[in-house]
This record gives structure tokens, C-alpha cells and sequence, in this order.
């Protein structure tokens, strides 16, 4: 649709796949910018440099995620519940505390969407730790949604789920 993409990712490989087919629709510009999302300072100078280029941020998917092991909760290796905290939540964070600043500093309405799971609202068995780091981005969605409107910045979650053969529309 013509708008300017920064993607982020923490390795370059599938920034660089991802920035041909965006160049490849000839609609817009792209950027990519390696980034570890549980690192603040690797974040702001992500924003800076995203702002260095474009401008004003109008829009952001804050779409870092990471599942984490599938085991029971009595059994789950505690490093990697943290793992998946501070990647789904304090990156998500990170990430949305960034861009709201940039928004509010250069008086640029927009919308921010972070990326949630319907595993949040289900409490999907074996993965405790991510539908534990969803429900918490439910509620920072909320929260921040509140916070940010009077800057005009709208806030809003998105929670996809795994649909096919097996999956929802087979269970009764």
C-alpha cells in the first residue's frame, strides 16, 4: 500500500528474505534492523534509527514472540520460562515503550498492535509459560491503551490461533 516497513528481527538471515519480497511489491521502502528486543538499548537505537530514516512512526506490529518448551508445569525448566517472559512481555514492552515515545514526542498519533494468542484465553496444556507471557500482553494492551489515547495513539491486541484439519473447527 505504499507505507515504509522497518523490520526487526534478532538475525539477519530472515530480514534480508523478508526485505526483497517487500521491495519486490514496489510500493514502498524497507529497513532492516537487527535487534534483540530484550535489550533496551539495542531498542532505542532501533527507533532512532527507524525515525532517522523515515520520520515520524505512525504504526507499529509488536510481533516478538517465542513458545518456549511444551511440558507440564510441574516439569517446566524454569530458564526457559524467564526466556519466554522476557522476550514475549519485557521485549514487547521494550518495543511498545519505544515507539509510544516517539509517537508522543513528535505529536504522531498512530496505532500500536501487539500480537497475543487465543492460548491466553484458552490455557493451552504444556505451554504454561507462553500463555502466561499472552494473558500478560492482554493485559499491557489494556493498560496501555488507556495511557495512550489522549496522545491519540490507539492500542489494540490481535490473538491468533492454529486453524486446520485437527485443530478448532474438528473439536466438538
Amino acid at each position: 500500500q505504499g507505507a515504509n516497513v522497518v523490520m526487526v528481527d534478532v538475525s539477519e538471515g530472515p530480514l534480508s528474505e523478508t526485505a526483497k519480497a517487500v521491495e519486490a511489491l514496489g510500493k514502498g521502502t524497507s529497513m532492516s534492523c537487527v535487534c534483540n528486543v530484550t535489550k533496551p538499548a539495542e531498542v532505542d537505537a532501533m527507533v532512532k534509527a527507524a525515525t532517522g530514516r523515515f520520520g515520524a512512526i505512525h504504526c507499529l506490529w509488536n510481533n516478538a514472540g517465542y513458545q518456549g518448551a511444551m511440558v507440564p508445569a510441574a516439569d517446566y525448566p524454569l530458564d526457559d520460562f524467564q526466556r519466554v517472559m522476557d522476550i514475549n512481555v519485557v521485549g514487547s514492552f521494550s518495543v511498545l515503550r519505544a515507539v509510544a515515545r516517539s509517537m508522543r514526542e513528535t505529536g504522531t498519533p498512530g496505532s500500536i498492535v501487539n500480537t497475543a494468542s487465543v492460548a491466553a484465553l484458552r490455557g493451552t496444556p504444556t505451554m504454561c509459560a507462553y500463555v502466561a507471557s499472552k494473558s500478560a500482553l492482554i493485559g499491557l494492551t489494556m493498560s496501555t491503551a488507556k495511557d495512550l489515547a489522549p496522545y491519540g495513539i490507539r492500542v489494540n491486541a490481535v490473538s491468533p490461533a492454529l486453524i486446520g484439519p485437527g485443530f478448532m473447527w474438528d473439536r466438538q
